[in-house]
């Protein structure tokens, strides 16, 4: 057995501070998670807003039909990435450049959520104002996040503005959102939205309470509060409308999705004379959410279900003021605009629909993954919605790989089990991966029979021997897989697989999964975590975290001996390097830096800087014969940065810049087949690539 410490030698690495010239887009996908409101400005036509729950803000490019990403800045290890979870959008109506974004995504005790945020621009999101941290937590990624604008600007006063939170009361500040201050005034803790009438200073405010009332109203600008007379008890206000003549329409329900699904539910107006009437669209399972009217025509309204999971989720359309109903979405066409994937998927979480203000044909309603638009709304049954998502790449990426040969890019994701990228340019035409199994959080390939993967969740693992094109179950699986999927690889030319179920010992297959042989000299442990060599179709290693060792196998998986010990971690990561035999490289997590072996795990070797890696990964050389292009997101000298390493570690280049951050990353690598190119799965903003660039050209996104 040959055993060696780690070597006590310092490679030191320098890196420039200067940012290479990168240019930044989305892998297209198109759509993909819970966009949970859109905001139409009064007074400006054409422009919008789209708040999601993990991918931040974006504004709608009327021209040319696309959504334009707003948050990219906005990034970090720590608990920065929660603020691309958008709780609320206050515009300002009387000057349409003023954008309030209210961020943070979770509510609780727990020291990991981080407090609100208020983003603020006066471009229309172009830029932002340093952020404005406070002193309680939203919850943009929450329970009741579909439900009405809990921000909002006063028509009267631009400086002026009202915060509606989760658990915190009402807020309200008289700066811009520079300081704020409890409104006192307001006896409940959990608000949901609160809005101004149109022309006047009378406010109205919903919480979410079944034992007090819901809807609460001002007539001083929110210094006093009173509950409205008359309205509906057992039930709270989920979104809330104004027709031009001043009625005042709302949906209410004892839950306010979109996880919880509500046992009574409603849609109530109140007159201007103080009047409520009941005007339910007919009733089904579930309950109601979005409600929108027009702001050209008096009585035309819509409103969605939410939970109606039989026979479907549906937009209810009224032309009298909600005395009359026509059901909308099912009698509609429904088109994907050339996203393909989303062909499989059915309308639900309905929590929002608006009509255009300056335009009564033209509406907007989202899903659970994405945006729908029609510009027909008059059509009768003819109404076409089309997926509308170009530039919306609200997704979770967890695992990616780019072959030496074949697509440019594969991908498991959250929620919709992965993708096959022939063009990266376009959303691939034959949609997601087959079978469609949910959540899929790992995805490998053999290096050198790129045709071969595997992609696993908690409860499958498949292989495909075409490129992901089609995938299989295993003929068999070893008989300690019902313990969980653990972890399993391939080797370098394709012909074993290594697998590693949770609290058991590895198995070898040279069959292609049709049989199983257990591993006996590697200890059955948690997590197990097994690699292939990039080069060597025999040498695979395993990652024992319990023991802090490495195991080694030169016969393809048979025998294993104890390598490499005491590398004092347990959350190592191992990446081997594309055509290097027996270099194999880990990531220190929370302990440091990067460490390196050259001679199959007998010996390591640790940088210096960078100071710590989040996540790495290896793309093309520099040139032919070099070594292999060294991706890293981490911190270098305390920065936190997206660089690359062209000269196995010893210096460094950031590539990124502070514009182009992208929240967390779950996975980083580069691509085999095109020098400088990197692949980023974010933790909301789907997949991004990075390209070198010209320094003429544009940067990347389009208008900002």
């Amino acid at each position: 057995m040959r055993l060696k410490w780690i070597l006590p030698v310092f490679l030191l690495s320098g890196w420039s501070e200067a940012a290479e010239i990168y240019q930044w887009r989305n892998v297209e996908i198109g759509g993909g998670g819970f966009v949970t409101g859109v905001v139409f400005h009064p007074t400006e036509r054409g422009l919008a807003f789209a708040r999601t729950d993990v991918g931040g803000a974006y504004r709608f490019d009327d021209r040319n039909g696309r959504w334009i990403p707003l948050n990219d800045d906005i990034g970090g290890n720590g608990g920065d990435s929660q603020y691309l979870g958008v709780a609320g959008v206050g515009l300002d109506p009387s000057d349409p450049r003023i954008v309030h974004l209210i961020t943070g995504q979770y509510t609780g005790p727990e020291d990991w959520k981080v407090k609100a945020r208020l983003y603020r621009s006066a471009d229309r999101g172009v830029t932002w104002l340093p952020p404005v941290d406070l002193p309680f937590k939203v919850a943009g990624n929450g329970e009741g996040r579909g439900a009405g604008e809990p921000l909002v600007v006063d028509p009267n006063d631009g400086k002026h503005l009202l915060l509606g939170t989760p658990d915190a009361g009402l807020w309200s500040s008289k700066d811009r959102g520079t300081t704020w201050m409890r409104n006192t005034g307001f006896p409940q803790s959990t608000v949901t939205f609160v809005m101004f009438r149109p022309g006047g200073r009378e406010v109205f405010a919903a919480a979410r309470t079944l034992k007090d009332p819901g809807l609460w109203t001002s007539n001083d600008g929110g210094k006093s509060w009173r509950p409205v007379p008359g309205q509906p008890d057992g039930m709270f206000p989920i979104h809330g409308a104004f027709d031009p003549k001043g009625d005042f329409y709302t949906t209410w329900g004892d839950a306010i999705g979109p996880n919880h699904t509500p046992t009574r539910a409603a849609v109530w107006k109140l007159s201007t004379e103080g009047k409520w009437t009941d005007i339910t669209p007919p009733r089904g399972q579930g309950g109601f959410s979005g409600v929108s009217v027009d702001a050209r025509q008096t009585g035309h309204v819509l409103v969605s279900t939410l939970h109606r999971w039989w026979p479907g989720d549906e937009i209810f359309r009224s032309t009298d003021g909600g005395a009359n109903w026509s059901p909308v979405l099912s009698k509609s066409k429904i088109s994907t605009a050339g996203a393909t994937w989303a062909a499989t998927c059915k309308p639900h979480w309905i929590t929002d629909v608006e009509i255009d203000p300056f335009d009564s044909n033209r509406a907007f309603f989202n899903t659970g993954y994405g945006l729908f638009s029609t510009r027909a709304l008059d059509a009768g049954e003819n109404i076409e919605w089309s997926f509308t998502n170009s530039g919306l790449e609200e997704l979770v990426p967890l695992s990616l790989f780019s072959p030496a040969q074949g697509p440019e890019l594969i991908s498991v994701v959250g929620d919709f089990t992965g993708f096959v990228h022939d063009d990266v340019r376009r959303s691939p035409a034959a949609g997601r991966l087959a079978p469609e199994n949910g959540t899929n959080r790992f995805l490998t390939g053999a290096a050198l029979a790129p045709r071969k993967l595997i992609r696993q969740n908690e409860k499958d693992t498949l292989l495909s021997n075409d490129g992901g094109a089609t995938w299989r179950a295993f003929a068999s699986s070893p008989k300690t897989a019902r313990n969980g999927s653990g972890r399993a690889v391939l080797s370098a030319d394709g012909k074993q697989i290594l697998w590693c179920p949770n609290d058991s010992v590895p198995f070898i297959s040279s069959d292609d999964g049709a049989s199983w042989q257990s591993v006996r000299d590697v200890p059955a442990g948690n997590h197990l975590q097994p690699i292939a060599d990039d080069a060597d179709g025999m040498l695979f290693y395993v990652w024992h975290s319990g023991e802090r060792c490495l195991y080694r196998s030169e016969d393809g998986g048979r025998v294993f001996t104890r390598t490499a010990t005491k590398l004092n971690e347990e959350r190592l990561k191992f990446r081997a390097v594309p055509g290097m035999r027996g270099h194999l490289w880990a990531s220190l997590g929370w302990q440091g830096s990067l460490i390196r072996s050259t001679d199959a795990g007998d010996s390591f070797s640790w940088f210096e800087n960078p100071t710590r890696v989040h996540q790495f990964g290896f793309g093309r050389a520099a040139k032919s014969g070099g070594y292999p292009a060294i991706f890293l997101w981490g911190q270098l000298d305390g920065n936190e940065v997206i660089c690359r390493s062209d000269d196995a570690g010893k210096s460094w280049t950031r590539i990124n810049d502070d514009r182009h951050r992208y929240g967390g990353i779950n996975d980083i690598t580069g691509d085999p087949k095109v020098f400088g190119r990197v692949y980023l799965a974010t933790s909301g903003r789907g997949i991004i690539y990075g390209d070198l660039r010209d320094p003429g050209l544009d940067s990347g996104e389009g208008e900002r």
